[in-house]
């Protein structure tokens, strides 16, 4: 950008650089979803149990949100919540781990 008076080149703001970077990383809700998703794809022709469910969620916000603040953590705990789908009768782990990333990606 030029400096009208001067003719010469302005210096970019600190944040211009931020503003123009697209973010390319998934959300900390996204990401837990994802997590479980892998989680339950490890068996994905059971059925899904309640206790399977919780483990698996469980497992993804430990490992994604462990070394976040509290209230950024507790937010997307709650985000997760928000979004989770109920688990249909006789879904097996596969099918809900694809109805997890289908969630994921607008999340």
């Amino acid at each position: 950008m030029l400096h009208r008076i001067r003719g010469r080149a302005a210096a970019p703001t600190p944040s211009a650089p931020l503003r123009a970077t697209p973010t390319t990383e998934p959300s900390y809700t996204a990401q837990v979803l994802l997590v479980a998703a892998r989680v339950l794809d490890m068996d994905p022709a059971t059925e899904l149990y309640p206790v399977t469910l919780t483990y698996a969620m469980d497992t993804a916000a430990d490992s994604v949100l462990r070394t976040l603040p509290t209230p950024v953590a507790n937010a997307t705990r709650a985000a997760v919540r928000e979004v989770l789908p109920e688990a249909r009768p006789a879904e097996t782990r596969g099918e809900y781990a694809l109805r997890l990333r289908q969630i994921a990606r607008h999340a």
